[in-house]
């Protein structure tokens, strides 16, 4: 059944990949989660909308949890800017086999966020884009 289903995501056109994202962390390191939604935007765009948040310690206290916050458009195939600092620049494309994040410089763990669970997009598969509630609704 999975390897029917990555043969179709695989060739499916690029606008299949619409749907809901998520990835988190284990419990036990470092906590961090994050969500990504792909919709159709206007004239042939898609539209991703980001959510991510970062724990740096393994207690249980996150009162200082950390978050990034993105939505844009894009050309299916164009790469856009997700996050940039003065050290750290991470772009994201998206194409026919899922998301790719492209990092340039020195980046942190916390820039990284932004990114890993792009990277890892293909992990948890939803088709549908449900509302993004943080933690409480998507993080396990």
């Amino acid at each position: 059944m999975r390897t029917v289903l990555l043969l179709l995501l695989a060739s499916s056109p690029v606008l299949a990949q619409e749907g809901f994202y998520k990835r988190s962390d284990p419990p036990g390191i470092a906590r961090q989660w994050g969500e990504m939604c792909i919709q159709q935007g206007a004239e042939g765009t898609l539209k991703v909308s980001l959510f991510g948040g970062y724990c740096p310690n393994v207690e249980n206290d996150c009162s200082n949890m950390r978050f990034d916050d993105a939505s844009f458009e894009a050309k299916p195939k164009k790469g856009v800017l997700l996050h940039k600092t003065d050290e750290c620049k991470l772009t994201v494309a998206l194409g026919k086999n899922g998301a790719r994040v492209t990092q340039h410089g020195h980046c942190s763990d916390y820039d990284l966020l932004a990114g890993t669970y792009v990277k890892r997009a293909s992990e948890v598969w939803e088709d549908d884009c449900s509302p993004r509630g943080g933690p409480k609704t998507h993080h396990e």
